[in-house]
């Protein structure tokens, strides 16, 4: 049995095999994985705009809608900012099928990027794990 490199939950990493809640991938077929933060730029054009808003109408404003429309976008920022999407990029998966994604908490999917891109290093120098 290959030694796991990380494992948390339903999600372990080995040398040769990635397993998620849904899905297993071969790491011996996987080229390289990426991981973005697709909410955060959208979050951040609606939060400018809130406190575009904001500042705006502030000596109309009261000061709970003032706190509201402070609060809500840093709130939305500071979420966001903690969800990721971890991608599977490999040359075998078919244009219909998604390629392989993760989505979850960016500290555990950057765990998981780790290992699974310390696995692909180690295949790739062909140098044991």
């Amino acid at each position: 049995m290959s030694d796991v490199l990380y494992e948390r939950g339903r999600t372990s990493v080995t040398e040769t095999l990635l397993r998620t809640r849904r899905r297993a991938y071969d790491l011996r077929r996987v080229d390289s994985v990426t991981l973005r933060q697709p909410l955060l730029a959208f979050v951040l054009v609606i939060a400018l705009g809130m406190f575009g808003i904001t500042w705006a109408f502030w000596t109309y404003l009261y000061d709970v809608e003032k706190a509201a429309l402070i609060a809500a976008p840093v709130l939305a920022i500071a979420l966001s900012s903690r969800i990721a999407v971890l991608r599977i990029h490999s040359r075998t998966h078919s244009a219909e099928d998604d390629g392989g994604q993760m989505f979850g908490e960016i500290r555990h999917l950057s765990r998981v990027k780790t290992a699974v891109e310390t696995a692909i290093d180690q295949r790739l120098n062909g140098l044991p794990l």
